[in-house]
């Protein structure tokens, strides 16, 4: 059984496991910086620590950023057995849920309109099959040491 942070982006439900959720917080500015990666907003001072913030509608579909909404926020995520934190953008927050492992299935051999490169697995659900995507390529992707393991569940 592993529980997952249910939350939007880009009109598509995604979750990450609850172990690498280390807070959400509220949309705050955040300074932007020169980095070759289109996905990276800049970075965020939080209680004196220094937090990259990626956009994950942009990194996922390389599209136009996501729109700052009300309800617009940052999950943060502890990196795997490393000590820095990424803010990932999302639109809203759904709530937690819970899923069995056996539910995870072998990745497709083609993809659809996400980044193919990212793809893990599957995750089968009554509402459709949804991906889950590969932390690790997500690290890479934004120069990070370590991934996020995000999985897309489908909206009822």
């Amino acid at each position: 059984m592993v529980r997952l942070l249910i939350f939007d982006v880009a009109g598509r439900r995604f979750a990450l496991e609850s172990k690498q959720v280390q807070e959400v917080i509220s949309y705050t500015d955040v300074t932007p910086i020169n980095h070759p990666n289109p996905s990276v907003l800049g970075v965020l001072n939080l209680r004196s620590e220094t937090i990259t913030a990626i956009d994950l509608h942009v990194l996922l579909w390389q599209g136009d950023p996501s729109p700052i909404t009300p309800k617009t926020c940052f999950v943060l995520v502890r990196l795997e057995d490393l000590d820095p934190v990424v803010a990932l953008l999302v639109d809203h927050i759904e709530g937690l849920s819970k899923f069995e492992d056996a539910d995870l299935l072998p990745p497709p051999s083609v993809g659809g309109t996400i980044q193919v490169d990212y793809v893990k697995s599957v995750l089968v659900e009554e509402n459709g099959v949804n991906f889950v995507l590969q932390g690790s390529a997500i690290g890479k992707r934004i120069d990070a040491r370590s991934g996020v393991d995000v999985v897309e569940v489908a909206i009822p």
